[in-house]
């Protein structure tokens, strides 16, 4: 399962440091490792303007699981990639990220972000809040939902 993951509005409520950054807010974070505790096998795509980090050369993908790691996000082994740099300014998240299921062939992935995306498989957060217990509760549902589906397609197709 593929988590497409936006960081300001999910791991954080968008307010900034005095240095002007956004980083990442303790209670959101606990609410994301509840998620990836729960599902081990979870592995996360950034979508987030956070992967700029990355196309900007100032870190790889292991950098930027360390930054996340020394933030508190269990993560380690878990950040598989970024979407795509934006093509221009009307460039949608919706389409960056729907180039990427459709270039992998993925069939289990989700996305979450405070944006109001137009996509499927989208959960979407309060970006005033960020990730809340609430949410991640929700999350939690819908991936032990997807994940007993597909028990049962495999158990089914075995008896087949």
């Amino acid at each position: 399962m593929i988590v497409f993951c936006d960081v300001d509005g999910v791991l954080n409520f968008h307010q900034a440091h005095p240095n002007g950054y956004c980083g990442t807010y303790p209670e959101c974070v606990k609410q994301f490792n509840r998620i990836l505790d729960e599902f081990p096998d979870l592995k996360l795509v950034i979508s987030s303007a956070w992967r700029y980090l990355v196309y900007s050369g100032s870190m790889n993908i292991t950098g930027l699981e360390n930054l996340f790691l020394s933030h508190g996000l269990n993560c380690r082994h878990k950040i598989l990639d970024v979407t795509r740099k934006d093509l221009d300014e009307n460039d949608s998240r919706e389409n960056q990220i729907m180039e990427y299921v459709d270039r992998y062939k993925l069939n289990k992935w989700i996305v979450i972000d405070d944006l109001d995306l137009k996509i499927d498989n989208f959960f979407r957060t309060n970006g005033e809040v960020g990730l809340t217990k609430q949410d991640a509760d929700a999350i939690i549902g819908i991936l032990q939902t997807t994940k007993m589906a597909q028990i049962l397609r495999e158990r089914f197709f075995k008896c087949s």
